[in-house]
């Protein structure tokens, strides 16, 4: 999340995803854009007697709520500002596609899913994998 605040200047709200899209009265508790980050699967591989082997998903759900509309009648700026998400998830994929340390393997980013809503939210997915070893001893 650090590195997403130092890079993506563009987010106005970076957390843990506990539900901030789904569950609301009048208005999710987020500012937009946001990035809502969870772990959404950890699949385990034996590879010596005391080593596993961790493949981690991570989840990025990415959404903007835009006053406005990117039809083709609308003015350039109102466009601009309607399909800025799609700039906001490149910067988001160049930002974190290769990051990686001594702890884990570098994020390699799988997939963009977008998601359908029936609120004015404008939702998508990112998922970035990584590989790390975890000894049981």
């Amino acid at each position: 999340m650090e590195r997403l605040q130092e890079q993506v200047p563009d987010l106005r709200y970076i957390a843990e995803d506990w539900g901030q899209l789904d569950f609301y009265n009048d208005a999710p508790p987020v500012k937009f854009p946001c990035a809502l980050i969870s772990v959404s699967n950890i699949k385990f591989e034996s590879q010596t007697a005391g080593t596993r082997w961790a493949t981690m998903t991570i989840l990025i759900r990415v959404a903007d709520a835009p006053a406005v509309s990117g039809t083709m009648a609308a003015p350039e700026a109102y466009r601009n500002r309607a399909f800025a998400i799609f700039d906001l998830m490149d910067t988001i994929g160049n930002v974190l596609y290769a990051f990686g340390g001594d702890e884990f393997n570098e994020l390699e980013q799988k997939t963009i899913t977008h998601y359908s809503r029936e609120d004015a939210i404008r939702e998508y997915a990112m998922l970035f994998e990584t590989e790390y070893a975890i000894d049981s001893e």
